[in-house]
């Protein structure tokens, strides 16, 4: 398996080159859906910006990283790191999320905190745009998304395979940006600390190194302005250059380095040196929803909203084949004139019994549950059970009538009507010790003496809870309709990080 150069090249769709959490590199052809968006089968959902596509012969690329859904920019991730390595620093400091998350904790006074200076104020306006497309997602689009994907059939609609390698290449490749979104793939040879390309020689730093199987991959900057796209060494020179690094005449290759003095001095410097594309590092306080958690929500949606279809189509599916059936054998009039023996069928394939007409006294109304002052006064019953009428055939209210049970026809006693809420138990409010500061995954038990009660809590047993106290809100709904709800508290202690932040602590 080889660096798909050859699909690349070809490909009739965008492709996405997205970096793993070892520094590997994946290929994928982009099949988008809801215009902005295309998911990979591992569970990644990315978005799509034009902003941010380079080109390759006439294929679009997209880099993006796997800890985000934004794709990223290859000469903001270069001023980026250069300006954390000026600094001293190994994040760059998203001082306005920083300070909304300090001033939403109590008795913390923001203005007496020694907090340090935005950095990202020095950055070019390209490098601001693109830390604040980073750190913000469009949640209008992604909530419409995510509603209409929960009425597919999937919750998906296709997934972005991944390109298919084909080829003989050998050797290790770099990428670079030759122009304004304009990309060029050449081969490099990796010796020390350089990197010698086409293009000339570059600085080459193990931490930027990345891989497709065993071959190397560098990112490069060469030029990125609107202007002519840079060029390719004379072929004469290359093939020189080849011609040494085959022979391993590494320091005569120092000549390669373009002069760095207008004076024409003996001083050289390489044409730069590879990109990180490693955001999860310098950018950690400026990630956005992950791609896992929002494949996640898309999943979670798309099963309720197919459990709650199931349900309902159920009864029409064993209904529909009747009445179409009997509609067209025997005609819209013949339908509507036999409408009460089709729906007492219907009733009886889905389950429902035919509805029965039941005499009630007020007694046994209110003991139903009825109000009595709104419905019509069952007929008095002798002492057998028969009901009294009169000479004119209307039933009589005699001193000694009597309440039985109530019956159905065929004397089927119907059952009680159930209005007493199931028991819900829930554990004691209780404190648990987390090792980590993310807090800890929690189970929990909840039940209830009542079989046909079900029982739902959320959050989930099983779920990891944050550190600080969590309410777990529980209910119980038995088959009536009878609902009990109760909580319980479970306090995470430990040491509370955010993620990426260090709080500095007021002055003296």
């Amino acid at each position: 398996m080889v660096l798909p150069l050859f699909p690349l090249k070809l490909s009739g769709k965008p492709v996405a080159i997205i970096k793993g959490g070892d520094k590997t590199l994946h290929f994928v052809k982009i099949n988008k859906f809801e215009s902005k968006y295309f998911a990979t089968q591992d569970g990644g959902v990315f978005e799509l910006d034009d902003s941010y596509e380079y080109r390759y012969k006439n294929t679009s690329i997209y880099f993006y990283n796997f800890s985000n859904p934004k794709p990223l920019n290859l000469k903001a991730m270069e001023e980026i790191d250069d300006k954390l390595r000026a600094i001293g620093d190994i994040e760059m400091l998203n001082r306005e999320r920083y300070v909304d998350m300090v001033a939403s904790q109590p008795d913390v006074d923001v203005e007496k905190m020694n907090i340090p200076p935005d950095h990202t104020r020095d950055l070019s306006p390209e490098t601001r745009q693109f830390l604040q497309d980073y750190s913000t997602d469009d949640e209008a689009t992604k909530t419409n998304m995510m509603i209409k994907v929960s009425h597919q059939k999937k919750p998906i609609k296709q997934y972005s395979n991944p390109l298919i390698n084909m080829g003989t290449n050998r050797g290790h490749f770099a990428f670079i940006q030759i122009g304004h979104k304009r990309l060029d793939i050449t081969p490099m040879v990796v010796h020390n600390d350089r990197a010698y390309t086409q293009y000339g020689v570059f600085e080459f730093t193990r931490d930027n190194l990345y891989a497709v199987k065993k071959q190397m991959i560098g990112f490069f900057v060469l030029n990125s302005t609107e202007k002519d796209p840079a060029s390719p060494l004379p072929r004469k020179a290359n093939g020189m250059m080849k011609h040494m690094i085959k022979k391993g005449q590494w320091s005569r290759l120092e000549t390669f380095f373009k002069p760095i003095n207008a004076d024409k001095k003996k001083a050289y410097k390489p044409n730069g040196k590879n990109v990180s594309i490693s955001s999860e590092k310098s950018l950690a306080q400026f990630v956005s929803d992950s791609p896992s958690i929002f494949h996640t929500t898309l999943n979670e949606i798309y099963e309720g909203a197919q459990a709650v279809n199931t349900e309902l189509s159920d009864p029409l599916k064993k209904a529909i084949p009747i009445i179409v059936i009997m509609a067209g054998l025997m005609g819209f009039v013949m339908l509507v004139s036999n409408l009460p023996p089709i729906m007492d069928k219907i009733a009886e394939l889905t389950g429902t019994a035919p509805p029965k007409i039941v005499y009630l006294t007020p007694d046994q109304a209110g003991r139903a549950g009825l109000n009595v002052n709104e419905i019509p006064v069952a007929p008095p019953y002798d002492e057998s059970g028969n009901i009294v009428y009169d000479a004119n055939g209307l039933p009589t209210n005699p001193e000694n009538a009597i309440s039985p049970d109530i019956t159905l026809e065929g004397g089927e006693p119907i059952a009680p009507i159930d209005t007493e809420p199931p028991d819900l138990l829930v554990p004691e409010d209780y404190t648990l010790e987390s090792l980590t500061p993310n807090g800890m995954k929690v189970n929990y038990d909840v039940s209830s003496t009542d079989p046909t009660a079900k029982i739902t809590c959320s959050p989930v047993s099983g779920k990891v809870l944050p550190i600080g106290e969590n309410t777990i809100f529980c209910e119980a709904v038995d088959e009536a309709g009878n609902k009990t709800v109760d909580s319980f508290t479970v306090t995470i202690e430990g040491e509370e990080r955010p993620l990426g932040f260090t709080i500095i602590p007021p002055l003296p």
